[in-house]
């Protein structure tokens, strides 16, 4: 989500950084939560630059793990996304890999109707 965010905004992402946090490393999981990473990274073509992995007993049930991550791009000044680009009855085409649930798209729904006429996703 992090890259997705920055090209949505126009910029090309650079770099990422990841942190998992899980209740007792198994190195085989965390080896296929980090494979997932770099495949993310090679399709956004940017780098995985670091992270942090931090056990964490008692936290997580057997086999659960939270993952976050960030992400810096860099975009021209000229292709920013600023609201004095957006006018009036402009509207906005959503394609979403996977199924949105339910509740994001509703409040997606509720947030771009508020600022754009016209716009359902569905």
């Amino acid at each position: 989500m992090s890259v997705n965010d920055l090209i949505v905004q126009g910029a090309r992402p650079l770099l990422f950084l990841d942190y998992i946090s899980i209740n007792k490393i198994d190195l085989n999981k965390l080896k296929s939560i980090l494979k997932g990473i770099v495949r993310g990274c090679k399709i956004s073509n940017c780098e995985l630059v670091g992270g942090e992995t931090a056990e964490m007993p008692g936290t997580y049930e057997k086999g659960k793990f939270d993952i976050a991550g960030f992400a810096v791009g860099l975009v021209d000044e000229k292709k920013i996304l600023a609201k004095k680009n957006i006018k009036k009855n402009d509207q906005r085409i959503f394609k979403t890999l996977q199924p949105l649930s339910v509740k994001l798209k509703a409040l997606l729904n509720i947030i771009f109707k508020t600022f754009f006429s016209r716009i359902n996703i569905s």
